[in-house]
């Protein structure tokens, strides 16, 4: 019975090894980054631990900061319309940006999820930016799909679901480095993009945001902009 119950023991401990391991190793790949851009925050994988030891607990997602130039492609909006996006793209507003499918039932959901309940918290800071959704599923994300997915989260007049041929929408991806794996967009990463102004460069997240997280990088990308006019 002792013997059993010894390798029960040594069993469990093995697991409990094995896991940390994995958590290790993750936590690693979870700070390497593939654009070349520069690391302000990395993700850290004990957030709990953290906070017991007094230590503030960090974000979940890394942030780079660099500068895209937007193709100049036609896309089309949830209602059908016809936009330039690099013409969109040169208004001088704040631009909050993803790149989502609606079909999609892991990361996109979370993704939108910020993105609509951060809209009030948003506008209270700074009204006047957009909100940009972008379809890396252009085949299946026709405009009518696009306005069932807006309407489903419950999008306000500043945000904007842009789907194209997938061609352009290539093109899209590429300029702002958020091509996935193979051919399975189930690879693709949850990156968020934001920017300040026409002339800002462009802070790319990869990684999930709290409203709160998308709010106060929100405020720190108009703050770091106002401070560059003076």
């Amino acid at each position: 019975m002792a013997r059993t119950r010894q390798s029960q023991v040594s069993h469990t401990a093995a697991l409990a090894a094995l896991l940390v391991a994995v958590s290790f190793v993750g936590s690693i790949n979870a700070g390497q980054r593939s654009d070349g851009g520069h690391i302000h925050h990395a993700a850290h994988d004990n957030p709990t631990s953290q906070a017991a030891n007094g230590q503030a607990k960090m974000p979940s997602y890394t942030r780079t900061v660099g500068d895209y130039a937007p193709p100049t492609v036609n896309l089309t909006d949830s209602q059908g319309s016809e936009v330039t996006l690099s013409e969109l793209l040169s208004h001088d507003q704040p631009i909050l940006m993803q790149f989502i499918f609606t079909s999609c039932a892991t990361i996109c959901p979370l993704m939108s999820a910020t993105f609509a309940r951060g809209q009030s918290a948003l506008t209270a800071t700074r009204d006047g930016y957009r909100m940009l959704s972008i379809s890396i599923d252009p085949e299946y994300d026709t405009p009518k799909r696009l306005a069932a997915y807006a309407k489903k989260n419950r999008a306000g007049d500043h945000w904007t679901f842009l789907t194209g041929s997938q061609d352009d929408i290539g093109q899209v991806m590429r300029a702002f480095n958020v091509l996935y794996q193979s051919d399975n967009k189930m690879y693709h990463r949850p990156y968020t993009f934001l920017r300040a102004r026409s002339d800002s460069p462009w802070i790319r997240i990869d990684g999930f945001l709290t409203v709160s997280e998308l709010v106060a990088e929100y405020s720190e990308a108009l703050h770091s902009a106002n401070a560059s006019l003076n």
